[in-house]
């Protein structure tokens, strides 16, 4: 069996992408930024001349936009559905000897030809 893979390190280009991403995103819990992070992105801010931007590409909505419908009329609630009545209790001696091989199931159920 191999070793464990290491973690792939990302490329200038796709840590630009991932630097842009995280910055869109609202967290769902207020975190504090990572250091690393943060020093890579004032790193590579210093050392690179500034490149004219990049023209994002041209992406098509995943789905095409829905025209809005008022409700008719309001949907009646579906009724609920009747509460399953409780199993019979068994008793636990009936379940020890029954577990044992002593007593014997008191019906079988036939599922398709599948005796149970």
């Amino acid at each position: 069996m191999e070793g464990r893979r290491g973690k792939r390190h990302l490329s200038e280009t796709e840590r630009g992408l991932w630097d842009k991403v995280a910055q869109s995103v609202a967290p769902l819990k207020p975190r504090r930024i990572r250091k690393k992070a943060a020093a890579l992105a004032a790193a590579a801010a210093a050392s690179e001349p500034a490149a004219p931007p990049m023209a994002p590409p041209e992406v098509a909505p995943a789905h095409p936009p829905v025209p809005h419908h008022p409700p008719s009329a309001p949907k009646k609630p579906k009724k609920p559905m009747p509460a399953i009545p409780p199993l019979a209790p068994v008793e636990r001696r009936l379940i020890q000897k029954m577990v044992r091989g002593i007593e014997p199931p008191a019906e079988r159920i036939d599922l398709h030809g599948m005796t149970q």
